[in-house]
């Protein structure tokens, strides 16, 4: 019994020793400076390799050529923008000339048919005044009038037919994707004649120079 009781005693009196060395290790690691204290350096660890990869890109030049790669990128992604938007505008102005040479055609017949329409009912009129005194005109001449009116009548309808397709085409080219400037101008017979026309703001757009005329050159041009 006093074996046991003396083997406890010592197993209590290790115990506490083992206590006394545990306390001292936390006192001394507390004494340490924070720096120096090993969870602190641990957590260091991966900053420090990080670093350590930073500076030896930075040595070997790795990120002056990333940014003289991304410089070269940016530039040519500059220059195909570039080249897109005048590609844009090249295809859009296509597209405005093509408009205003079809409505300048189209204008230009409406305009020549007209006159043709005037003249058509004119000249019908006359040979219908013939026509009340066909009691004594020669029978030969009657034939005649009568032929001349029944052609009359039929290019009267052409001209009618015709009419109707310039008329058809004109609100079709109003569909055209044309630009606002292109389609807000206005022309005349005689500037029309010439591929002429003009703006709200008095400048004259030129089809065959594809571009507003100065004003030395409208002046010339209209003459």
């Amino acid at each position: 019994m006093a074996d046991i009781e003396a083997e406890l005693a010592q197993l209590e009196i290790e115990r506490k020793h083992l206590e006394l060395e545990k306390l001292r290790a936390e006192i001394d690691e507390v004494s340490l400076a924070w720096w120096k204290r090993p969870g602190y350096l641990a957590g260091l660890t991966p900053i420090a390799l990080a670093l350590v990869g930073v500076g030896t890109a930075w040595v070997t030049g790795f990120f002056d050529t990333k940014r003289q790669e991304l410089a070269q990128e940016i530039t040519a992604l500059e220059q195909e923008k570039l080249t897109l938007e005048q590609s844009i505008e090249q295809t859009q102005l296509a597209i405005d000339l093509g408009y205003l040479q079809a409505r300048l055609a189209a204008e230009d017949a409406s305009y020549a048919l007209g006159h043709f329409h005037a003249f058509s009912a004119e000249f019908g009129g006359a040979i219908d005044r013939l026509l009340k005194y066909e009691s004594s005109l020669p029978v030969e001449l009657v034939a005649v009038l009568n032929q001349l009116l029944e052609t009359s009548a039929e290019r009267f309808n052409i001209v009618r037919i015709t009419e109707t397709s310039i008329k058809e085409t004109l609100d079709r080219l109003q569909e055209i994707e044309a630009s606002a400037w292109a389609k807000e101008l206005t022309t005349n017979p005689y500037l029309s004649s010439k591929g002429l026309l003009v703006a709200q703001d008095g400048k004259v757009f030129d089809i065959a120079k594809a571009r507003f005329l100065t004003s030395e050159e409208a002046e010339a041009a209209q003459r």
